[in-house]
């Protein structure tokens, strides 16, 4: 970073004066991507206490990560490995013999629905009874939300095909 001419700072983002040093009261945005939950979190509890203008995005290593971090109630965040599976998803349904576009049709909607699931599910992390009892209701909301959804494709699908006939 240094060769193309940017100033760099190493240590523990977590320390206030190294914030300042690295002109955090200045700075409009603190992107946090560390790999350690706890220094993530650690990081943001300081930006924020002592630098509350500052808008803090993030990594979050996991779903319970990402839970925490909605809980702190930064600007915003991506999980780590999440649109890579959701990529490997569609990649493994056309494998199967998806055809392409009805799979990246599956893909975003379970997609759609899992963000929503996150949003829905942080509030119930760490009540495994109240948690477990709404994981299976989303994924039973899910498969319903699919399955009405692939009814949907077929009408879209049959819909285009008889425009194109009709236009022969």
């Amino acid at each position: 970073l240094r060769r193309f001419g940017n100033t760099v700072f190493y240590g523990d983002m977590a320390r206030r004066d190294l914030l300042e040093a690295a002109g955090a009261h200045e700075a409009k945005l603190l992107v946090v991507g560390v790999d350690d939950v706890e220094k993530c979190m650690e990081i943001i509890d300081v930006a924020q206490k002592h630098f509350p203008n500052l808008k803090i995005l993030a990594r979050a290593i996991d779903r319970p990560h990402a839970y925490r971090l909605i809980g702190e109630n930064i600007e915003g965040f991506e999980r780590e490995t999440f649109h890579s599976a959701l990529k490997l998803g569609r990649t493994a349904l056309k494998t199967m013999g998806v055809e392409p576009k009805r799979a990246k049709f599956i893909a975003k909607v379970f997609e759609e629905h899992d963000q929503d699931s996150l949003l829905k599910l942080a509030k119930l992390w760490g009540d495994d009874q109240s948690y477990g009892r709404a994981v299976k209701d989303r994924v039973e909301d899910l498969k319903r939300v699919l399955a009405e959804d692939q009814n949907e494709f077929d009408e879209s699908d049959h819909a285009k095909i008889e425009n194109k006939t009709s236009a022969v």
